[in-house]
């Protein structure tokens, strides 16, 4: 109904919907538009990934077709993860407010973190926060957005608190935070079976020296 109240959109509702004499060839062109469309929103994506560039640097010699349309905005370069690794290195939070006697981790909404537990279905959907974590983990270990996320819970920021699936401290805060990297990889459906596990969690090392409330 708002549509209709622009000129230009009675025009072309009408020149959609014409006089039955010519409806076939005007409902071919308006079907041919519509499915060329359709194919240029799946074309520019794949042959941008294939190509490796990225629709913002693209080379009008190599990607002309995708140099042509990328300031209409009709397609986006995505795509998910093609494999799956098979091993997997992966930073988890753990708090202790009694000395260092028990642990209790940060449970991530939907990173693999228990070994009972697998994650659950993302495509096409990823967490903000928990792939920023995941890629500065393996891609640029230095920018220490990590070593930050452990001074927040340390001081009991109920912002990056929220971010977890649930606050193992409900009480207050805890005294130190550590960030340990474990080792995850698959069983097998023999052991799956018998344990219910889906993961083999190993610990490897510590990612960065604990924070404590002491020392912020």
């Amino acid at each position: 109904r708002r549509l209709r109240r622009l000129a230009w959109a009675e025009r072309f509702a009408a020149w959609a919907r014409p006089a039955p004499a010519l409806r076939g060839r005007r409902f071919a062109v308006l079907s041919a538009v519509l499915w060329l469309h359709f194919g240029l929103t799946v074309y520019v994506p794949i042959v941008t990934l294939s190509g490796g560039a990225v629709l913002g640097r693209l080379d009008p010699r190599t990607h002309p077709l995708q140099f042509l349309l990328r300031d209409f905005r009709v397609a986006n370069c995505y795509s998910l993860y093609i494999t799956t690794p098979r091993v997997r290195h992966d930073v988890e939070f753990v708090g202790s407010d009694d000395d260092g006697k028990t642990w209790r981790p940060y449970p991530f909404r939907y990173r693999p973190q228990f070994e009972g537990r697998m994650a659950p279905f993302l495509g096409p959907h990823f967490s903000r926060f928990e792939t920023t974590l995941m890629i500065q983990f393996n891609y640029v270990p230095n920018a220490g957005i990590i070593s930050d996320v452990a001074r927040h819970l340390v001081q009991g920021d109920p912002d990056v608190v929220g971010l977890f699936a649930s606050n193992p401290f409900p009480d207050g805060p805890p005294a130190v935070v550590r960030m340990i990297v474990f080792r995850y990889s698959y069983t097998d459906l023999a052991t799956f079976r018998k344990t219910g596990r889906y993961w083999t969690k190993v610990f490897m090392n510590d990612y960065a020296p604990p924070v404590t409330a002491s020392g912020l």
